[in-house]
């Protein structure tokens, strides 16, 4: 919220464009997002758990973006 909202104010004015307008499908996607970080922080931990330490090399990809 910290970064969509300042973008979200800026892009009224500059790009005559409102996200706020979508009302419903807005709140409706961000309880998505939600629940779909929910759900891959759980299959994380839980592959962590299960296989130990050494799913950490499969785990650090989903949570850290690639350098470029």
């Amino acid at each position: 919220m910290i970064g969509v909202v300042p973008a979200a104010l800026l892009a009224i004015p500059l790009y005559h464009y409102s996200i706020f307008e979508m009302g419903l499908p807005l709140i409706a996607f961000f309880l998505n997002l939600l629940i779909f970080g929910a759900a891959v922080g759980l299959a994380v931990s839980g592959l962590v758990l299960r296989c130990g330490l050494g799913a950490e090399r499969l785990a650090w990809p989903l949570y850290a973006p690639s350098p470029r």
